[in-house]
């Protein structure tokens, strides 16, 4: 973890390391060597072009990271966002839930959820009442 932080902080000084190493040894071919001026230029040109390229594509490289970090943190602090009012309402829910099953209590109309498999997974006393039937006879079981 350390060793990418370093180079992350690194990373910006190699291309320009890269040019001035380059920019060194074109000086050092001009003045020790007997090249001519015009190889000692398509040399440097040469040299130049693809160092600049290679800090454009980390430059680029190194926006998008940082475009993405900001859009990956932004939609993490949307999904914290999300989650905390999905908690509170749970929690509303939670504590409701027993004034609503005193409401469906007092109703005089029967209640009842039957899931898809046709067992019966919620029921009031109305509902209790028109069966005759006990709770544990009625919850859980199949509707027919």
């Amino acid at each position: 973890m350390q060793i990418r932080k370093i180079f992350r902080a690194v990373r910006p000084f190699i291309s320009a390391l890269s040019v001035i190493a380059t920019a060194a040894a074109l000086v050092f071919t001009i003045y020790f060597t007997q090249l001519g001026l015009q190889w000692t230029y398509v040399f440097g040109r040469g040299s130049c072009g693809s160092n600049t390229c290679g800090g454009n594509r980390v430059s680029r490289a190194e926006w998008v990271a940082m475009r993405r970090t900001t859009q990956l943190t932004a939609v993490k602090d949307k999904l914290d966002h999300e989650m905390h009012l999905r908690k509170r309402a749970e929690d509303e829910i939670v504590a409701s839930k027993p004034r609503l099953h005193l409401i469906d209590e007092i109703l005089p109309t029967m209640v009842a959820f039957v899931d898809i498999e046709g067992r019966c997974q919620y029921h009031n006393r109305a509902f209790m009442d028109w069966l005759r039937l006990r709770p544990e006879q009625i919850h859980g079981r199949h509707i027919a």
